[in-house]
């Protein structure tokens, strides 16, 4: 679980390298070297994850090397292209788009993940219909149960989160436009945002935790601020309105990483009730 973590970690750091950069807070040699510093310890937690995490199943192991190789090549991908100097404050769409790489990467691997445990709580309750009087066979067949309810809520929040991209990458483009002084139709962006909204809501729905649903209940309301700001923009240009809409992405971004941070509790709470 700790190599889990510090592999996510490693992740989310080299968002925050990219994300100070695109704001001004550093420039482009730090940026870039920061990122090589990032990808060189996240090689070295690669080897020692592979071996803790899938050293009993091959399926699993080759869709674990097939997550952390994205994530890796994504982070040397922006490095290299802050190092060619070819890259905008505002002009973050490339990168946007290798972070969705890693998105469906994850995706496959909690899709294995979730039918190897899927068949492993088949089997358990198979077996402890053999042997009604197994304690064992039924705690091992609810903590793979529980398991089994977190893969496959974690692939519905991967899914929404490459839906979340692809919108943010055309607001990206929209929000360029405007800054530039170019006509920009925003109606396809809000109905984007509407349909996030209604999968934010279902997913708050079933939600098995408390924090889940207070986390995805406040996001749900930045989505709806946010929403505001971009029908806004469609009929009213001025100055005055972009700085709301870009108020609204920032929190919008800000309840998106909370809401990643629970996440990773969540996660932690399974395996560990799975291991008891």
């Amino acid at each position: 679980m700790q190599l889990l973590k510090k592999q996510h970690n490693e992740v989310i750091r080299s968002g925050q390298v990219i994300k100070d950069f695109s704001q001004g807070r550093i420039n482009q040699a730090a940026a870039a070297q920061s990122l090589e510093k990032i990808c060189d310890a996240a090689t070295v937690n690669f080897s020692r994850f592979l071996k803790v995490e899938f050293s009993t199943d091959q399926n699993l192991k080759a869709c674990g090397t097939d997550l952390i190789r994205s994530e890796l090549k994504q982070i040397k991908a922006a490095s290299g292209v802050l190092k060619r100097n070819k890259i905008e404050r505002l002009d973050l769409l490339a990168l946007q788009s290798g972070e969705a790489g890693v998105y469906r990467s994850q995706n496959r691997y909690f899709r294995a993940r979730h039918n190897s445990i899927r068949l492993l709580v088949q089997n358990m309750k198979a077996a402890q219909q053999k042997e009604k009087s197994s304690k064992k066979f039924a705690k091992t067949a609810w903590s793979g149960a529980l398991l089994l309810n977190y893969y496959q809520y974690q692939l519905n929040l991967l899914n929404w989160q490459l839906e979340e991209l692809s919108c943010a990458e055309k607001l990206t483009l929209a929000l360029n436009n405007l800054s530039q002084g170019k006509k920009a139709h925003c109606s396809a962006i809000a109905a984007q945002v509407k349909n996030l909204q209604k999968k934010c809501a279902q997913n708050s729905a079933l939600a098995g935790t408390e924090k889940l649903k207070d986390a995805y209940s406040q996001e749900l309301s930045s989505f709806y601020r946010f929403a505001e700001a971009v029908a806004i923009i469609e009929t009213d240009k001025s100055q005055d309105s972009l700085s709301r809409l870009y108020r609204c992405s920032a929190n919008l971004q800000k309840k998106s990483k909370e809401f990643e941070n629970i996440n990773i509790v969540v996660l932690q709470d399974c395996l560990e009730n799975s291991q008891k």
